[in-house]
């Protein structure tokens, strides 16, 4: 996933009052997550595009650092065979 996509949908959860979503935490997250030399960024969006979840962090050594997740609440509950892994 690109910077840019997990920013615009990291956008679009905070419109879901994700809990610590402010704007100056998010912006902070980004602005981390744009110098990172090995970013890690996924999602998982349902059959429609809209999207249920987001992480963000690095890679480093041999293991991952997970910085940020947000969920959509409502939509974390749909069943799983509706996602696609982004």
């Amino acid at each position: 996933m690109a910077l840019e996509d997990f920013r615009a949908a990291a956008l679009l959860l905070r419109r879901k009052n994700v809990v610590g979503a402010t704007t100056e935490v998010l912006g902070r997250v980004m602005r981390m997550l744009a110098v990172v030399d090995r970013p890690l960024l996924a999602g998982l969006h349902d059959g429609n595009g809209k999207w249920m979840v987001i992480i963000g962090g690095w890679y480093e050594a041999d293991r991952a650092v997970i910085l940020c997740q947000m969920n959509d609440e409502a939509s974390v509950l749909l069943p799983a065979k509706t996602g696609h892994l982004s």
